[in-house]
């Protein structure tokens, strides 16, 4: 764990505590998260919401995905016939930095609904783009990694219809974890370019 302040010492807000991976090269913000999470029975879209609080302010984390070449935040849902869209409804989505609804669950397409499985296409159902959204009644995955750095990190997940005795839906969020430094190129023009 280390002292950091990405958005300039003695500029902006207190410096953040966080976990850095010398082997990894990474930068890793933990938040009060992080654990497997039941987010019980409600039918309506998005009638369970957590809000991930995080050892940073939201400006720290913003000055410390500009300075970074690439950042990410994983995620995985385990679900029981509790699909995240159904129908063309959507039941679950998560809030970016600026509190904007996405509904993507993987890479950094921000305005297509998937998941890992609808990348690869290896869906349990082909026709659908995140193995919950098949509505099975059996246990399934959907887990992937988020990398569009200018939306992370995940401010809130908000999931639904999970409203009969046999639904279930087990959310884990990860860390917001960033690597490797910004390049820098051409010479500075004023001095906010040179900071």
């Amino acid at each position: 764990m280390y002292w950091i302040d990405p958005d300039g010492q003695g500029v902006g807000d207190a410096p953040i505590y966080v976990y850095c991976d010398m082997a990894k090269g990474s930068t890793a913000i933990p938040h009060d998260s992080e654990s497997a999470m039941d987010v019980g029975h409600c039918a309506d879209p998005g009638c369970y919401s957590r809000t991930m609080n995080y050892n940073a302010s939201s400006r720290q984390m913003s000055a410390l995905a500009e300075l970074s070449a690439e950042c990410h935040q994983s995620i995985k849902y385990d679900c029981n016939f509790a699909p995240l869209e159904l129908n063309t409804i959507t039941y679950a989505w998560w809030n970016d930095r600026n509190g904007n609804a996405k509904t993507f669950w993987a890479g950094d397409n921000t305005d297509v609904h998937t998941c890992q499985c609808g990348l690869d296409g290896n869906c349990v159902d082909s026709s659908s783009k995140c193995n919950c959204d098949s509505a099975a009644p059996v246990q399934l995955t959907d887990d992937g990694v988020i990398a569009d750095k200018e939306v992370l990190p995940v401010t809130r997940l908000n999931y639904g219809r999970t409203q009969l005795e046999t639904s279930s839906g087990i959310h884990q969020l990860g860390r917001f974890e960033c690597t490797g430094q910004v390049a820098v190129t051409g010479m500075p023009t004023s001095c906010e370019d040179l900071w």
